[in-house]
């Protein structure tokens, strides 16, 4: 994959998380988010770094 190509939207974003996935609410919740890219892989991470539910 070049630099110049967009990223692909089927492949999905990673996510570091604030605690187990299953604390995840599974429905639509609140969160206190970054994202960032990764200079190695040039992927597009976001770290939630707290979550409510809404």
């Amino acid at each position: 994959m070049g630099g110049d190509e967009p990223p692909d939207p089927r492949r999905g974003l990673s996510a570091k998380l604030a605690g187990p996935e299953a604390a995840v609410p599974a429905g639509a919740f609140d969160a206190a988010y970054t994202v960032k890219r990764n200079a190695y892989t040039g992927g597009t991470e976001l770290e939630i770094l707290d979550w409510r539910g809404s």
